[in-house]
């Protein structure tokens, strides 16, 4: 297989699974360090799409933006509010209610 089939295999790869170690890389591909490195640059650095995460593996990235969003940013809960039917209320207070069961059963969620 030659370096455009390998690159076009990863691409794949990393369209349809999100991610891929190097090291799956170098396994599956028969890939040197030389190898491994040019595919990098091509990913990451010429072609954008992918970014680099801790030197492990490579994340399907199209805008080339950093790999991994803050830490902070997950820890967000979103703001739903629901309807008058359940006092207006936000997720988090209609989960915390007792008899919150009967909210689900009621397939209002």
């Amino acid at each position: 297989m030659d370096f455009e089939q390998v690159l076009k295999e990863v691409v794949w790869r990393l369209v349809t699974e999100g991610s891929i170690s190097y090291r799956r890389i170098k396994l599956s591909f028969a890939l040197d360090d030389d190898g491994l490195e040019e595919l990098r640059r091509e990913l990451i650095g010429l072609k954008r799409l992918a970014a680099d995460v801790d030197g492990e593996l490579l994340v399907w990235e199209p805008d080339g933006r950093a790999a991994r969003p803050e830490p902070a940013a997950l820890l967000q809960p979103l703001p739903v509010n629901f309807p008058e039917e359940l006092g207006g209320r936000s997720l988090s207070r209609i989960l915390l209610l007792p008899g919150n069961r009967q909210v689900f059963d009621a397939g209002l969620l």
